[in-house]
């Protein structure tokens, strides 16, 4: 996007938009409280943030989230704890940076969710987390830790091109049963991306080839 920044709070919407041009001293300038979005997203609004800076903290864990949530482009100072969470609508992190640890334990997503781009500095946890739609993570960097295990996905979970340089935990992934077949399937892919690729220094990013693909 570019032009001028768009701003619009209402009853139904929380939206800070910036545009492409500026730089990082300007988007700090423009920091957007953690809180303030919050309380949006606990009042039931949607909430469209891009290209910006949000700093603190976002609790959203055990809420029940009515609006479309877009956080893009954009980098979160502070840890992100949705655990025990539903979203009811699109949740989209698209190319956004998060500095802290991300919590999604036990969070259940009624439709798709976009990690497209992101990197997750801290510690990435998705164990239970349930989403009924397609959880995408292509080109998707994570430094430290990711956590997957007993992760449910009644869709796909596509995630070409993700980068993992931490551990991955990936143990009973679960998914949903695959057309013109009879039980969930589960793509070979898993199990060889844990283990580090002959001749690579310990420092070097694994590609992941789509792991896990469903």
């Amino acid at each position: 996007m570019s032009g001028k920044e768009k701003t619009e709070i209402t009853s139904k919407l929380f939206k800070h938009v910036l545009p492409d041009e500026c730089n990082e001293a300007e988007k700090e300038a423009k920091t957007i409280p953690a809180e303030e979005v919050v309380e949006a997203v606990k009042s039931g609004k949607a909430v469209e943030i891009i290209n910006a800076v949000i700093e603190g903290s976002l609790i959203f864990k055990s809420l029940i989230i009515e609006g479309e949530i877009t956080i893009q482009r954009t980098k979160v100072v502070g840890h992100v704890d949705c655990s025990y969470a539903t979203f009811k609508q699109v949740l989209n992190l698209e190319s956004s940076i998060f500095e802290s640890d991300v919590i999604f334990t036990a969070a259940t997503l009624e439709k798709d969710i976009f990690l497209n781009g992101a990197t997750f500095h801290g510690k990435a946890a998705f164990s239970d987390l349930t989403v009924m739609g397609v959880f995408y993570s292509r080109s998707t960097t994570f430094k430290k830790e990711a956590v997957f295990s007993g992760a449910g996905f009644k869709k796909r979970l596509i995630s070409e091109r993700a980068i993992l340089k931490g551990k991955p935990t990936l143990q009973a992934l679960r998914s949903g049963v695959m057309p013109n077949s009879p039980k969930p399937c589960l793509r070979t892919e898993l199990a060889s991306t844990a283990p580090r690729s002959r001749g690579l220094p310990s420092s070097t990013p694994r590609p992941l080839k789509g792991w896990p693909t469903f």
